[in-house]
């Protein structure tokens, strides 16, 4: 992603407020757009144009008066020595809070994200015009969106088409997130898939430079709890429930005491232990690092079984198009990419970084199930006291160490079990290899089924840069011969195609409306694009747009007051009021010697004045 700063440059800020942690992302584009039928040039500036802080916002719920200082004025300073001063104003600032913050209850997200939008409006001249719509919690189907939306554009897909032929006039790539509490699917099916399941699709729509609409359909999906951390949090539950059952169905008889107080973990790498999580009461964990028994164990997490709306289910009872691996290839990020490219599991992915992996050679650097599966299976199988003191181990904090066994697991039956990915390459199971198919492979992008990355051409892939390419876009005018056309279809931005558009804005240069207070919300649009009347911000829509009501309610109010004074009272206020060099012309040449001299005329009412 190239540089993007010229003396008409905007900026954009974007905080991912995310379950381990928060970090400011920051953008800029050329504020005037060129006649090119591409997407606005979104870039960035350098390495330095981003910050991370530790741990996650929704980790201050219990010590809020703490997040100013140590969580957010870290973030807001990084930003405000990147932006020039003189476009701070005109500069919008997001902050975005994704899992973590959505496994708190209602109360005590808003009561994090007013502290917040508070902070930003009286330490910043960032752009803000709603609290509710800048600071606000996004679900999993918006965040999943954005990425997308990033990984095509930084892929070229978007604007380039041609050069990223998979066949059946398929060009974009899919887009897999996995985070510490959730994870996240978005792909754009097939043409035949796409007509079918039409109402489960999303339109995204975007406009060229050109001012021309450019428009989408996508599927996305979201599972809060599927996120690595959260996932081994109800793994662990799970083997201490199992325990529970064996022992309170006798089970238990044949083993000596000692066996009777461990429960075993295929998932930790062999001969670790754990006695001090409170879960466990008072018996040991003990790691057998058995990667056959560990995928077994974890595959009912994916809940496979529960009901789905419609067939095809992929896993947790949703349902969606059928992928076809032919024409959609994956690209996984976050804890895909840090499981696979730990270095405990080097020869999964190249040592040039993810980088080499998109350079359109076919096979280059793809994901290898048969590669991984024997680096994780001989990574549990390692005794815990060699991994402990171990040369290749001594750079990982030892919670992430304990757990890698289950990551790797894990990441291999989401990928397999859940979404499908076939196990073997796309050139292994459809070809010997010829030259003729490698050629024809290459011209495609790549034809790997999944690939995991961290950057692309040096950037970091992050979802942050999708609400960035929507934000820019929205703000190219419309083209000449489109301008006078009043639909829906010319907006920016993105919905269900069985539901509500979201307009990223309504108007360039007008802040959104508010959501009516009559409105019940039901449909839960408007909660996706951020309004809630009972939060106002001092910059607030909603204080704009009653302030005429309070000033018309006043003045009728001294109205009232005026006529009910009497006339004793009203002449005595006029008098006062008016200033000594005008006050004979209105009272005449006679002005009574009493309201000078400021006599009390309510005493002397029946006195003729």
């Amino acid at each position: 992603m190239p540089s993007i700063q010229t003396k008409v440059t905007s900026y954009g800020i974007v905080i991912d407020a995310g379950s381990s942690g928060s970090r400011v992302q920051i953008y800029s584009w050329p504020s005037t757009f060129t006649s090119k039928s591409t997407l606005p040039k979104v870039g960035k500036g350098g390495d330095h144009w981003h910050k991370k802080v530790k741990p996650g916002i929704s980790s201050y719920n219990t010590h809020i008066d703490d997040l100013a200082e140590s969580h957010l004025e870290p973030l807001i300073d990084h930003a405000k020595t990147i932006i020039p001063p003189e476009k701070h104003a005109e500069t919008p600032i997001f902050l975005y809070a994704t899992a973590g913050m959505r496994l708190l209850s209602p109360g005590d997200q808003q009561k994090l994200l007013s502290r917040t939008c508070q902070y930003i409006v009286r330490q910043s001249n960032f752009l803000l015009t709603d609290c509710d719509a800048h600071v606000k919690v996004i679900d999993g189907e918006t965040e999943g969106l954005y990425g997308w939306l990033a990984l095509n554009y930084m892929m070229g897909s978007l604007d380039s088409p041609d050069k990223h032929n998979h066949g059946k006039g398929h060009h974009t790539y899919g887009f897999l997130d996995m985070g510490g509490a959730s994870a996240q699917v978005a792909f754009a099916p097939n043409s035949t898939e796409a007509e079918k399941h039409m109402d489960d699709l999303y339109s995204v729509r975007l406009r060229t430079q050109a001012g021309e609409p450019r428009e989408f359909s996508v599927f996305v999906s979201t599972w809060l709890g599927y996120g690595a951390n959260e996932a081994h949090r109800r793994y662990f539950e799970l083997l201490v429930e199992e325990a529970d059952a064996k022992y309170s169905l006798g089970k238990t008889e044949n083993l000596d005491s000692d066996e009777r107080g461990i429960i075993i973990d295929p998932c930790s790498p062999n001969g670790y232990l754990e006695d001090d999580e409170p879960l466990l009461g008072g018996r040991t964990l003990k790691g057998t690092g058995n990667l056959t028994e560990c995928l077994a164990k974890t595959y009912p997490l994916l809940s496979k079984t529960l009901p789905c709306n419609d067939d095809p289910c992929l896993f947790g009872g949703v349902h969606a198009p059928n992928i076809d691996f032919d024409v959609n290839h994956f690209i996984g990020v976050s804890e895909y990419w840090h499981t696979m490219k730990s270095k405990l599991f080097a020869d999964v992915v190249p040592a040039g970084g993810s980088d080499a992996e998109l350079d359109g050679a076919a096979g280059a650097g793809a994901y290898d199930y048969a590669t991984f599966s024997k680096k994780v299976q001989a990574f549990c199988a390692r005794d815990w006291s060699e991994l402990e003191t171990a040369k290749d181990t001594k750079d990982i904090d030892e919670d992430q160490l304990k757990i890698l066994c289950f990551k790797g697991s894990w990441v291999m039956n989401v990928l397999h079990s859940g979404f499908g990915v076939p196990r073997t390459s796309a050139l292994t199971a459809s070809t010997t290899g010829t030259d003729k198919v490698v050629e024809a492979a290459t011209s495609k992008g790549f034809v790997d089924h999944f690939k995991s990355v961290d950057t692309i051409n040096g950037v970091e892939l992050s979802w942050t840069l999708g609400k960035m390419v929507l934000y820019a876009s929205s703000e190219v005018p419309l083209a000449p011969t489109l301008a006078s056309v009043n639909s829906s279809q010319s907006l920016v931005g993105y919905g269900p195609n069985n539901g509500n558009f979201i307009p990223e804005k309504l108007d360039i240069g007008k802040v959104v409306p508010v959501i009516p207070e009559n409105d019940d919300d039901s449909d839960g649009w408007w909660d996706d694009y951020g309004f809630n009347i009972t939060t106002i911000s001092a910059q607030s829509t909603l204080s704009q747009r009653r302030l005429p009501g309070l000033l018309m309610f006043a003045a009728i109010f001294v109205a009232m007051a005026y006529v009910l004074i009497g006339k004793v009272r009203r002449r005595k206020l006029t008098f006062t009021l008016t200033p000594k060099r005008y006050r004979r012309r209105v009272f005449g040449a006679n002005t009574p010697t009493r309201l000078e001299s400021g006599v009390n005329l309510v005493a002397n009412a029946a006195t003729p004045v």
